[in-house]
């Protein structure tokens, strides 16, 4: 089974925003998963439930 790794892409998001494009890029080019902090919720809720 191949392995499937996620990548957390840690910046702020207007200083950094064509590196992080660049960095997200080369991830999914490489099949991998990337993740940042956009991508979590602020809410009260479990994290497994959004």
């Amino acid at each position: 089974m191949e392995k499937k790794y996620q990548f957390f892409v840690s910046s702020t998001y207007e200083d950094l925003k064509e590196e992080r494009d660049v960095a997200i890029h080369a991830i999914l080019t490489m099949n991998q998963f990337p993740i940042g902090m956009e991508m979590f919720s602020a809410a009260d809720d479990d994290q497994w439930q959004i």
